[in-house]
């Protein structure tokens, strides 16, 4: 998903953005000599080794492949992730989205029918309903300075 979130970011042009294996080894160097080292203070200090504003980051929590083929399946492919863009000098969350979504017949959600639409009636690959996701993410994520803090 790394490479994936990243060629749609810089397909976007908004920003410039560093790639995900510079970040990854920056964050090693990070981790080795500071263990103890809590989330937050983290990503402000990734973000301003590495002379960013802010750090988009984020967190995986359920990747279930499908069982099955594209017209039929035992278990359907679900996906849930967060986004989140954290300002490098202070740590503050500047913008969070989110995706959780398990596919499902349209017998079963008729109120899903972008999903299914968007899978042209086939059953998704776990890999494929993340696509969606970040696309959609995307396209709410911001455009040009982002000031504040989010509000929940």
């Amino acid at each position: 998903m790394n490479e994936s979130l990243f060629s749609k970011l810089v397909e976007s042009k908004k920003y410039e953005f560093i790639s995900p294996g510079q970040a990854q080894g920056a964050l090693a160097n990070l981790l080795s000599s500071n263990s103890g080292i809590g989330e937050s203070e983290l990503f402000v200090s990734l973000g301003k080794g590495m002379e960013t504003d802010a750090v988009l980051a984020g967190y995986l929590y359920r990747w279930t492949e499908r069982e099955g083929a594209d017209y039929g399946v035992n278990r359907a492919a679900s996906v849930a992730f967060d986004l989140y863009l954290i300002r490098s000098s202070d740590g503050v969350i500047l913008w969070k989205g989110g995706f959780d979504k398990t596919q499902r017949s349209l017998a079963e959600n008729l109120l899903d029918v972008n999903t299914f639409l968007k899978a042209k009636g086939k059953w998704m690959s776990a890999e494929a309903l993340a696509e969606m996701g970040l696309s959609d993410l995307l396209e709410r994520f911001p455009v040009g300075p982002v000031e504040g803090e989010i509000k929940e």
